[in-house]
């Protein structure tokens, strides 16, 4: 696999270790010393020819679609203009400046699967084609899929954008955010008590969620509480000390909490809650008495933390089998997964222009997952210009594996 990556974000730089050398019957194979992926060319998307009006010229506005900042569930405007644009062969479709709503609540379901509606924007099929964001800023939300997806198995099909079987096609000049007002992914918090019980599964931290106004948009609901890390007071970098962690899957609710007030909430942590939605994997295993009392006596009052709500699942946006593809000028200030998700063939494609960085320290998470997540590839991408902070997982995550069997 061929990557070129330049970052904004600072990484903390190892030492130099010098590679060691293999040897076999007595012959030295030393690995030879990287050579760097050579040059990439990725093509662009070829124009129109001829002096004659033609459907390829044509520019679709996705406002003429009910593309609008009234409208709740943008997503189908957009695809409606994308339909649109396929049907008639036109090589350009566009968004407007502005802030639009992509929600959507409802789910249908098929076995024992809930999907939400018509919640991806999908541009698949396209060739020689250009989506232009013209700076809108799209704000998603929709719940988590049930019964939950282990992250082992995670396709990316939930994501904002699903972006398929494309060949020469930009996609770029857009914000995309998530919604904290109705469903946030993280909450900033100070530990304001601990208690520590010799009665099984009654210990307990109370967290102060700081930021969130009068009320934190979880009150009078399950609080889900998937993981924490430690954070300076400011919550501009992490810090050493204790972490809880209830699973990476969709829609994970971890263990028992009890609303003490609008802003305070208690956590028993690794103690199992009935009416919590958790997977029935290892993640089950973690609830046990004696992690409740040991991960209790390690916090102390006035220590502040992030509290994750969301870890896998949907994601921003999912490439998979696109050649001589680009995302560019693409600021993702939230999303609830990866920011972007690689499967299949994808091959001879860009990332140029990308923040995935909080604009605002009260939603102090960015992807809350991996930020760039390949599954499968076949290589050939170029990161340039990206800048990372304040992710749940890793900054880029190259697998490229085969396959992966279920026994």
């Amino acid at each position: 696999m061929a990557l070129l990556a330049t970052f904004n974000a600072a990484f903390a730089a190892a030492p130099l270790v010098a590679l060691p050398f293999e040897k076999d019957v007595g012959v030295s194979s030393a690995r030879p010393d990287p050579v760097g992926a050579g040059a990439i060319e990725i093509a662009a998307p070829r124009q129109c020819m001829g002096g004659r009006a033609s459907p390829r010229a044509v520019v679709v506005r996705a406002a003429d679609f009910g593309f609008s900042e009234t409208n709740d569930n943008n997503v189908v405007a957009i695809n409606a203009a994308l339909a649109e644009a396929k049907r008639i062969g036109a090589s350009r479709v566009e968004l407007a400046p502005g802030t639009y709503r992509c929600f959507h609540g409802d789910n249908c379901k098929v076995g024992q699967t809930y999907f939400a509606i018509n919640s991806n924007i999908t541009i698949e099929g396209f060739t020689d084609f250009t989506f232009d964001g013209k700076g809108a800023e799209l704000v998603f939300r929709r719940p988590p899929r049930y019964p939950i997806e282990p992250s082992w198995d995670h396709d990316g099909s939930g994501a904002n954008f699903v972006i398929r079987n494309c060949r020469r096609v930009r996609i770029g000049n857009m914000v995309c955010d998530w919604d904290w007002r109705a469903m946030p992914l993280a909450t900033c918090a100070k530990v304001a008590a601990t208690h520590v019980d010799d009665a099984d599964n009654t210990s307990y931290i109370d967290y102060e969620l700081l930021g969130c106004g009068e009320r934190h948009p979880y009150y009078g609901k399950i609080f889900p509480f998937q993981r924490t890390q430690p954070m300076t007071e400011d919550f501009r970098r992490f810090v050493r000390g204790p972490q809880i962690w209830h699973g990476t899957y969709e829609g994970e609710m971890g263990c028992k909490t009890l609303w003490l007030s609008p802003t305070r909430v208690r956590v028993y942590p690794f103690v199992e809650d009935p009416g919590r939605i958790n997977w029935q994997g290892p993640n089950k295993r973690e609830f046990s008495p004696k992690l409740n009392r040991s991960i209790v006596r390690q916090h102390k009052v006035g220590e502040t933390y992030r509290i994750a709500h969301a870890y896998y699942g949907k994601g921003c946006f999912t490439l998979v089998s696109n050649e001589d593809f680009e995302l560019h000028d693409i600021e993702i200030p939230s999303c609830f997964g990866h920011a972007v998700y690689v499967g299949g063939t994808q091959k001879n494609w860009r990332i140029r222009n990308m923040t995935v960085a909080p604009r605002d320290l009260r939603h102090p998470i960015s992807s809350s997952a991996d930020t760039i997540h390949f599954v499968r590839s076949h290589g050939n991408a170029i990161i340039d210009n990206l800048t990372v902070k304040l992710e749940q997982d890793d900054a880029i995550n190259v697998h490229d594996r085969f396959t992966v069997a279920k026994k």
